[in-house]
């Protein structure tokens, strides 16, 4: 019956033409009946009905009430409100336009973000149990508890000894040259133990399984590969293929699931039964950090009770291992870690796209109350037409209703214009994943994307149509008051929550361009510093010799020896060297020991590199004293070497550093048989260009060393492109089964290096863009609704002799005393927030005063001049 009640008033609301009719016919008897009585009682006609009409009430009240018992009317209110909501947006296209865009931008730029963290931050792993899969780990507590990888020592300890673990497994990588069909390309290969996949929880796509029972060169292709470079193609099982010029055979095809864990991963190799079976009391190996270790654990079993277990089976191990093996892994030195790979392979996203995500809120505030601001404007200056409406018969529901009909119009334009900006967003976080998050996931506009944009886009319609509803009802009865002789004036209340408004919004926008100001300063000191080297004009590809073929020392140097010889031989090539190191790449580091050392002095640590002949003058880097590598220097006995010139102030400062003898690591079993510097160079960034110089650097010779992974430099009159096939070329000639990876213009190696940095500069330089744009725009409408507000004032102290400018004056510094405000609270708030960006400034402190002061006094110039105009318009609105 209920049922039945409802679906007869729904039918009658959306028929509500059967009821007006009998609705007017009612109220015109009821009129009729009072007048009667009127009359009957000795009233005039005249007099009759204006009594009638009197006790009868407002008509269109009475209409309303009516509409109201006949039950569904709202659904024709609804529909006459956003009708009126087109009419009226119709007649006011530019203040649309502003609202739509400003709502566009801020929510497509938090959902962008937001999709990027559902991504690369909260999506679960697609494994089953997927919590239970933790990284087991070491911590270098003398190192400021960096982290350590694992080995194969261990994860046969945890395999037969570690009761909290359901099954352990272990995976080590590493960048391999591999020849598919004859195919050849440079992947990273992981080597992995028995069981791999099953401790995910996954099976193999396609062919056989990883078990033990798996034969000794088996390998999986890895799922992405398969289909990116062969087609899915089945016919690949069963294939032979070369790893470092070793055979393996495609057993199976790896399941997709695992490309989550594993990026850039071609291919999985089984583990040498031989291999595994690594003797966990091997002290030695145990020292070691190889590889990863990865466990799922028992039911039950929780990561404290795990860390528990493996914390006691280390110092039982330390009870009876050897003096040397506990003074270097004491607990109070090394402790096991176990955290979850979820949590540890999202660390560094989580840190950043956190960031992100406050900073995009931030934005949305300030729009928001910069749409406030020109919703409430729009309303006081409706207050007229509520008045009249209010007279008329209409209630303050109806009037707040129609408020946050107009307003959710505004807002839904604005979510779809959202959805747009979100798409380009989520496209350009997907280009620069790699570098600003460490992660190659792909980044989509997924249900809970579409859900939180939705989500948001309500709260801000119910919000601002409340405040703007709200407002309505205030200009309707301002109006009354005008219409009395009595002045209206905002509560307290109001005044305060107006002001506190103003002043975060500017906080905000002052905390984001500092934000980006630091960014610019940092990004324009990287770019503009001098490298100690020459970019220009030089190209480089990297070449590992890791066939069988070249074992032999004779045929390795025949093969740099032959490859500099025709690449030098070019006559567009100014200049050819081989060098193990790839500037913003790294280099290894070791203990100097110096031969004349003085008793007790302490030893320092230097990084080094393996050059060849001709590499200073193909880098452009200068030779400060002494000579340069000649043809025939190479690594032996009494090695000559090179220098920068910080490792000649730091080991010897204040001496001639020419001649002196020094060895990486310890002293020369044979004393006759120490290196001799023979030249000091200019230092160069090798290590990075935006961080420290790094340490001191030693330039080897690459002759006669144990190098097999080198690359080659070429600085050529051609363009990078024609330089770079140049090296492909020659290098196909000598051995087509060596690819050349690693390869590009010096220009773009520095350029990938800055490419996160680059990222973050773009989203920091806009968020901070848009934010005093909107900002800007709001502190405008703000003024001219305060403005609107004191006409009557202006016009009055106008009357009385104040000139406009002293007007003018007065508003704009009432106006300004809020902006110091907040200029002072977004300084305090960059400064705690520019911690957070430490790790991306060079050369900058998070506190540099030039950049807070340009952008502080820029944002006050921008707020003066968005106060001023308004105030200048109101007073010469108020004089006329």
């Amino acid at each position: 019956m209920r049922f039945l009640a409802k679906w007869m008033r729904l039918v009658r609301g959306a028929n509500a033409s059967w009821e007006e009719d009998g609705m007017e016919e009612e109220m015109r008897f009821h009129l009729e009946m009072e007048a009667e009585r009127n009359r009957a009682a000795g009233m005039s006609e005249a007099e009759a009905r204006r009594k009638a009409l009197a006790a009868f009430g407002n008509p269109n009240r009475v209409r309303e009430d009516c509409r109201d018992e006949l039950g569904w009317s709202w659904l024709g209110d609804f529909w006459r409100d956003v009708l009126h909501g087109f009419r009226v947006l119709g007649r006011r296209k530019g203040f649309a336009v502003s609202v739509v865009a400003t709502l566009g931008l801020c929510l497509g730029a938090n959902t962008a973000f937001f999709a990027a963290l559902d991504r690369l931050v909260f999506e679960e792993l697609p494994f089953a149990d997927a919590d239970d899969l933790v990284e087991v780990y070491r911590v270098d507590l003398s190192d400021g508890g960096a982290k350590l990888g694992s080995n194969l020592s261990l994860f046969n300890e945890y395999s037969s000894s570690a009761d909290s673990f359901e099954s352990v497994t272990y995976q080590q990588g590493k960048w391999s040259n591999v020849d598919i069909g004859g195919q050849v390309f440079r992947g990273n290969v992981l080597r992995v133990s028995d069981g791999f996949f099953e401790t995910l929880g996954l099976a193999a796509a396609k062919g056989e399984p990883l078990r033990a029972e798996s034969a000794d060169g088996a390998a999986w292709l890895s799922h992405a590969l398969w289909e990116s470079s062969f087609g899915r193609d089945e016919g690949l099982l069963g294939q032979a293929i070369r790893v470092d010029g070793r055979d393996f055979r495609i057993a199976g095809i790896a399941p997709w699931e695992v490309d989550r864990v594993t990026e850039e991963v071609s291919l999985f190799v089984k583990l040498d039964r031989a291999e595994q079976a690594a003797d966990a009391a091997d002290e030695e190996l145990r020292s070691a950090s190889e590889g990863v270790v990865w466990a799922r654990l028992a039911k039950g079993v929780t990561k404290a009770e795990a860390l528990s277990e493996l914390t006691g089976l280390e110092r039982r191990f330390l009870e009876s291992a050897s003096a040397g093996y506990r003074n270097s892994n004491d607990t109070h030195l090394r402790r096991v870690e176990v955290g979850s790979v979820q949590e540890i392979r999202t660390q560094w996203a989580r840190s950043r796209l956190t960031l992100l995500n406050v900073g995009t809120l931030l934005v949305l505030v300030i729009g928001c109350v910069n749409v406030a601001n020109l919703l409430l404007a729009q309303a006081n200056a409706r207050g007229e037409e509520f008045w009249a409406r209010a007279m008329l018969g209409a209630r303050a529901t109806r009037l707040v209703r129609q408020c946050v009909g107009e307003t959710c119009l505004l807002v839904g334009f604005g979510w779809l214009a959202s959805l747009w900006v979100s798409f380009l967003g989520i496209r350009f976080l997907e280009a620069y994943s790699s570098e600003l998050f460490r992660q190659n996931a792909g980044i989509g506009f997924g249900w809970k994307a579409f859900g939180y944009s939705a989500l948001v886009a309500v709260v801000v319609s119910i919000g601002l149509g409340l405040v703007v509803g709200w407002k309505a009802l205030a200009a309707s009865r301002r109006a009354e008051s005008a219409r009395s002789a009595v002045q209206a004036t905002p509560s307290r209340a109001a005044n305060w929550a107006r002001s506190s408004l103003a002043i975060w919004q500017t906080a905000f926008t002052l905390a984001l361009l500092i934000g980006g100001g630091l960014l610019i300063k940092s990004f324009y000191l990287v770019t503009s510093q001098d490298y100690g080297f020459d970019e220009e004009d030089l190209v480089t590809g990297r070449i590992h010799l890791t066939d069988a073929a070249y074992e032999d020392d004779a045929l390795r140097e025949g093969f740099k020896d032959r490859l500099l010889e025709v690449l030098g031989a070019h006559a567009d090539v100014e200049g050819v060297a081989l060098s193990t190191i790839i500037p913003t790449y790294g280099y290894p580091d070791r203990l100097v020991a110096k031969h004349d050392a003085v008793e007790g002095e302490a030893r320092r640590r230097a990084s080094f590199g393996y050059v060849s002949a001709g590499y200073l003058r193909t880098m452009g880097i200068g030779l400060l004293a002494g000579r340069d590598f000649a043809d025939e220097d190479a690594f032996g006995w009494q090695t000559p070497l090179l220098v920068d010139e910080r490792f000649a102030e730091t080991h010897f400062p204040g001496e001639n550093a020419i001649g002196k003898r020094v060895r990486l690591g310890g002293r020369p079993r044979n004393e006759n048989n120490w290196p001799v510097i023979v030249g000091v160079v200019e230092t160069a960034r090798q290590a990075s260009i935006e961080g420290e110089l790094g340490l001191p650097m030693v330039y080897l010779p690459l002759k006669g060393s144990w190098v097999t992974e080198f690359s080659v430099f070429v600085k050529s009159r051609r363009e990078s492109g024609v330089a770079l096939r140049l090296i492909a070329e020659e290098v196909a000639k000598l051995d087509g089964r060596l690819p050349v990876y690693r390869s590009g213009s010096m220009e773009a190696v520095l350029a990938e290096s800055l490419a996160g940095r680059r990222g973050l500069l773009w989203l920091c330089m806009g968020m901070g863009a848009v934010a005093l744009a909107l900002s800007a725009v709001g502190v405008y409408g703000a003024s001219a609704f305060r403005v609107s507000q004191r006409l009557r004032e202006f016009a009055i102290r106008l009357a009385i002799g104040a000139t406009e400018s002293r007007v003018i004056r007065t508003n704009v510094a009432a106006d300004m005393r809020l902006a110091a405000w907040g200029l002072a609270l977004g300084l305090l708030v960059a400064w705690q927030a520019s911690r957070f960006l430490a790790t991306w400034l060079y050369g900058v402190e998070a506190f540099d005063w030039q950049t807070y002061a340009i952008l502080t006094s820029g944002v006050g110039v921008v707020y003066a001049v968005s106060n001023y105009l308004p105030s200048r318009r109101g007073v010469r609105a108020a004089r006329l």
